[in-house]
């Protein structure tokens, strides 16, 4: 807790997670192709499984990226929750080397103009963007995946 720079709130979030049971638990070969301690300290960032509390650090802007996904149309309301995540990115990683922490709104759908006033009434860098999955897989995949009795077949 002291060695990270953890708060009590930090270090009750992580027991929560369960991220002692999860971090470095990812299958990997960075001992095979990275050496000591390059091996080690990459390892340690792996979890497994992921809760998706998605955190990333740009190079070339030299700040934290925090990234929220929601699986259903944007509401203003997620503006503030991810407000609170930029702030508190800053305030517990960001150190005087780093820029001010951007905030990565996913959602299913938006409204442009809704997204657009709940943008202006945050005090903190966010863009808010859609994602599409229909584009990830043919469009007759249906057609092309084995019944349940075919699979079943396979394992008589």
């Amino acid at each position: 807790m002291i060695e990270n720079n953890w708060s009590r709130s930090v270090l009750l979030n992580w027991l929560d997670t369960s991220l002692y049971e999860r971090q470095g638990k990812a299958i990997s070969n960075f001992d095979i192709h990275l050496s000591l301690p390059q091996g080690d300290l990459a390892q340690e960032i792996t979890k497994d499984p992921y809760n998706f509390d998605l955190l990333f650090y740009n190079a070339r802007l030299h700040c934290y990226v925090v990234v929220e996904v929601k699986t259903d149309k944007f509401n203003s309301a997620y503006i503030g929750q991810l407000g609170t995540y930029v702030v508190a990115a800053n305030h517990i990683l960001k150190t005087d080397k780093d820029n001010p922490t951007i905030g990565l709104l996913i959602c299913k759908e938006k409204d442009n103009v809704l997204a657009q006033y709940a943008l202006e009434s945050s005090s903190e860098p966010i863009g808010i963007s859609e994602y599409e999955l229909s584009k990830l897989y043919p469009a007759d995949f249906k057609g092309s995946l084995p019944s349940i009795e075919e699979i079943e077949q396979q394992f008589k």
